[in-house]
């Protein structure tokens, strides 16, 4: 199962957009039938939510899991939007993952503990450096006294 996209054009005709977007939004489209209502497709998160009159819900299951299996009303769904997207440090990537609106649907990582995963990956660097130069050392060490012992 698919779905297909199209878009009015300027022109008022409908184009193809593309195909896919997975079977959880087909089995919905076909389970809510040939409503009225307007699909919006929220990117960061791949959340299809269908807007009816009033009422906004989730269409597949990231659009579920960030408003519930309850029907929000759309001045509802507005200012969630609205407050998801207005503080440009949450949508710009500021050391989080970008892909997911800056990370709103995931759980808050504190500074501290990104830079003290950095810390240690460094940590691990350095002494995996120590090591390299010591068995070089070592090595040419004991290839000098093998040279010197043939002479």
């Amino acid at each position: 199962m698919n779905v297909m996209a199209a878009a009015k054009n300027e022109n008022g005709k409908y184009a193809f957009m593309g195909i896919g977007f997975g079977q959880d939004l087909a089995v919905a489209l076909d389970t809510a039938g040939h409503k009225t209502g307007k699909l919006v497709y929220e990117f960061p998160d791949d959340a299809w939510f269908m807007i009816d009159e009033d009422s906004v819900y989730g269409l597949n299951q990231p659009a579920k899991s960030l408003i519930g299996k309850e029907d929000w009303s759309l001045t509802r769904y507005m200012e969630y939007v609205h407050e998801r997207y207005s503080d440009l440090e949450v949508i710009m990537e500021d050391g989080q993952n970008a892909a997911t609106g800056g990370a709103g649907a995931l759980p808050e990582q504190e500074r501290s503990e990104r830079s003290g995963l950095v810390y240690v990956g460094l940590g691990i660097l350095i002494m995996a450096g120590v090591v390299m130069m010591y068995r070089m050392m070592r090595k040419r060490s004991s290839e000098s006294y093998k040279s010197n012992e043939e002479r």
